[in-house]
């Protein structure tokens, strides 16, 4: 996605990295579903489903895409009783900060992203997948440099 692509260039703008957020919570339109004892694929183990590999792969991949590969990773799942997650934290360490990465598929939320440095931050206002807005907000001056692009994320 070309804001995805203009994110990358504005990292160093940030100074040294200290931590970065990502929340792609989105309520599952099968869950209720879930709830009342069928089992959709995407909360089927057998379908390799559940909250990490369904919707919170978005938020590594963003994160991974633009920081590399981690030290370590640790995930928490909050885990329905077939075993499958249905929402989750996932933790990548680096050098110099933490990645934290929420993905559920069993509430709403806001979509929102932050990369936090010593200098700056940046604020994206949608899922990783689609990166739609953006902002870089240094020194108390904030600066919109999204640019128009296919709202559709399997574009």
């Amino acid at each position: 996605m070309p804001n995805y692509l203009k994110i990358k260039e504005q990292i160093s703008r940030l100074g040294t990295i200290r931590m970065v957020q990502c929340n792609f919570s989105q309520y599952s339109s099968r869950y209720d579903k879930f709830l009342n004892g069928e089992t959709p694929n995407v909360f089927s183990p057998a379908f390799s489903g559940g909250a990490l590999a369904d919707i919170n792969i978005y938020n590594l991949h963003f994160v991974i895409g633009l920081f590399g590969k981690p030290e370590n990773v640790h995930y928490y799942p909050n885990k329905h009783e077939n075993g499958i997650d249905t929402s989750g934290v996932a933790i990548l360490e680096y050098p110099t900060f933490k990645a934290v990465c929420v993905g559920c598929k069993d509430t709403r939320s806001k979509c929102i992203s932050q990369i936090q440095g010593e200098k700056g931050y940046i604020t994206l206002e949608s899922e990783t997948s689609k990166c739609s807005k953006f902002s870089v907000n240094i020194q108390n001056t904030s600066e919109d440099l999204s640019v128009e692009q296919n709202d559709d994320a399997l574009y």
